[in-house]
């Protein structure tokens, strides 16, 4: 199935590196000069990332008799936002099927792109919501991962999301290798190949346009080339690339998923004349630890989270309110990380005690601790009264924003952004806290364009001949804000894997 060479062909290499200097200073990819590999191998289909859509497109592909060889950058697939988040977005699985709530294709579908404006790509999205039942059930009958279905915690009106579960009962206890192994010892054991410490670094593209492989770097740090007759780039965006998420936001955004998704992959694709989507934005911002200076990892809960999330009293640096905060809380990823974006740099959640007596009581084990962390880590802040709180942050109309929010607050209305009354709770106890939050992001959002069958399309809205695109590398199938449903980018993460594997092989297969 596969083959070995030391005997190398010329032709351009696309180096992904070059385009994310090039990009980041120009935003005009450059082509490097053809290099010479050290080692070669052949292939049918060469994927270039092995999360949840990289290892999902390696599982058809390998289904329909190609042969597949995944390469990926980390040294263990745990690394993968895919194998750490909650769960997909899911329609019609046994699970949801069970409860029998009447969440349905046409529902989802609506929803999806009516929210999109429908300036996303149709097609592909509603072919990825019709495998989405079928992936969930998959990942419990073929490869031995129970799911269930999460409560509708986001609003949805129906339970849309599933997630992995050890013991049927208790979520998001499956993660990491656990979650996708069994996804690689089913390519491996049908013949692919899951390389591992590999990461992409360019692609191969011939005098035609046409690509034909991928370069990489072994794991001992030598370079490689895998020619194929068909490429799927699945890299996961671009959240550790520091540079390229200031060019995209105009501000520093702190990542809460996988850093060594760095671009690559896009840069890459656009080097070899790919278009890109005008989708670029965020889902971030459940002040799931958004802040540099506590750092969050996967597991964790701190005061950001459990305070902030509940939707007191949010300012800018100055001290001015910038939003509606019920709907920064009520829809955190979708609306927060667009909302975090505007204001940006730094904000502040303002609060008194009587709202911690109250509304955050009781939302960690010990949340006085979680307090007194905060203010150690030099983000969270107490003062006995507003003017001593805006002095210490530095807000200097702090105190004119609470004396107008708390005559909304006892007349029962927003004046400036018509917050729901209930929500309006008045900042008069003290002593007062303030929790310094920036903007963060669980994903990218923006990529470059493809037709309904995830082929990537140049500037003139023609195929790049051999070139697929699956995951949130693909900027035409999320949209901007992020979808209100919760593991949206997840379920087009798997799904559109599986059908760029799908395709490859319908298109090989012709």
């Amino acid at each position: 199935m596969f083959s070995n060479s030391k005997t190398l062909s010329r032709r351009t290499f696309v180096a992904g590196a070059a385009a994310s200097a090039a990009l980041a200073s120009t935003g005009i990819a450059l082509a490097d000069e053809a290099t010479e590999p050290s080692d070669s191998m052949t292939c049918d289909v060469v994927i270039a990332g092995a999360g949840a859509a990289g290892l999902w497109a390696a599982v058809e592909a390998v289904d329909a008799g190609l042969s597949v060889i995944v390469v990926e950058k980390a040294a263990s697939v745990a690394m993968a936002n895919g194998a750490q988040a909650g769960g997909p977005l899911a329609v019609g699985s046994k699970i949801q099927q069970e409860i029998g709530d009447g969440f349905n294709v046409e529902i989802a579908f609506n929803s999806i792109m009516d929210w999109a404006h429908w300036s996303i790509n149709a097609p592909a999205v509603k072919a990825a919501l019709e495998l989405s039942g079928s992936t969930v059930d998959r990942f419990t009958d073929d490869f031995g991962v129970q799911m269930l279905v999460l409560p509708d915690s986001y609003h949805a009106g129906y339970q849309v999301r599933c997630s992995f579960t050890a013991d049927g009962t208790t979520p998001y206890s499956v993660s990491g290798e656990d979650r996708f192994m069994p996804l690689v010892n089913w390519v491996e054991d049908k013949g692919g190949k899951v390389l591992m410490s590999t990461p992409m670094t360019g692609l191969v593209q011939g005098a035609d346009g046409k690509v034909t492989g991928i370069t990489a770097t072994d794991a001992e740090g030598n370079q490689i080339q895998i020619d194929a007759k068909a490429v799927c780039v699945c890299t996961g965006g671009f959240q550790g690339n520091a540079d390229m998420m200031y060019e995209k936001f105009g501000t520093q955004v702190m990542p809460l998923g996988n850093t060594l998704s760095d671009g690559t992959g896009i840069n890459s694709m656009i080097a070899a004349g790919a278009a890109c989507d005008t989708h670029w934005g965020i889902g971030g911002n459940e002040f799931a630890c958004s802040t540099p200076k506590d750092p969050w990892s996967f597991g964790n809960t701190n005061a950001c989270a459990t305070i902030g999330i509940m939707g007191g009293m949010l300012v800018n640096s100055d001290g001015r309110r910038f939003t509606n905060e019920g709907k920064y809380a009520e829809f955190p990823l979708a609306v927060g990380g667009t909302i975090s974006l505007e204001v940006g740099g730094t904000f502040f959640g303002i609060y008194d005690q009587a709202y911690m007596d109250t509304v955050a009581a009781g939302t960690t084990e010990d949340l006085e601790s979680d307090i007194q962390r905060a203010i150690d880590n030099g983000w969270g802040f107490k003062a006995d009264s507003i003017d001593e709180l805006a002095e210490i942050i530095g807000a200097p109309e702090l105190v004119a924003t609470v004396e107008t929010y708390n005559t909304d607050a006892q007349a029962g209305t927003d004046s400036l952004f018509y917050k729901n009354a209930n929500l309006m709770t008045p900042v008069a106890e003290g002593p007062f806290y303030a929790f310094e939050y920036a903007p963060s992001c669980w994903v990218t959002l923006g990529g470059v364009k493809t037709d309904d069958h995830l082929r990537v399309l140049d500037q003139d809205g023609n195929r790049i001949e051999g070139l697929y695109c699956a995951g949130v590398d693909n900027g035409t199938i999320l949209m901007v804000p992020y979808h209100c449903y919760e593991g949206t980018s997840l379920c087009m993460a798997y799904n559109t894997g599986r059908l760029a594997g799908i395709y490859m092989a319908e298109d090989l297969q012709a």
